[in-house]
């Protein structure tokens, strides 16, 4: 298993600050990636590790909102850990 701790980049190269909660709050959060199981995590600030499933919704710095899944292959693509050992 290898974990890797990674900042999430928009597809528009601009830094991910914050997860839209459901009252329309942003909340700061680490995210993991395994590249063995292919899984994620999100530990959200003050909230421990989130139980978020379906469509999330992240926000970059100038306020523009992307989809979770979006921006995490754009991550993953740009730190070459989704196409290691492909």
């Amino acid at each position: 298993m290898t974990l890797h701790k990674l900042k999430l980049v928009a597809p528009n190269s601009v830094p991910i600050v914050g997860l839209k909660m459901a009252d329309g709050s942003l909340v700061s959060f680490e995210y993991s990636y395994d590249d063995q199981t292919q899984t994620s995590t999100y530990v959200l600030a003050d909230r421990g590790n989130s139980p978020l499933g379906g469509k999330n919704v992240l926000v970059d710095s100038e306020g523009n909102e992307w989809d979770s899944s979006d921006v995490e292959w754009h991550s993953l693509v740009d730190n070459k850990i989704a196409t290691r050992g492909r």
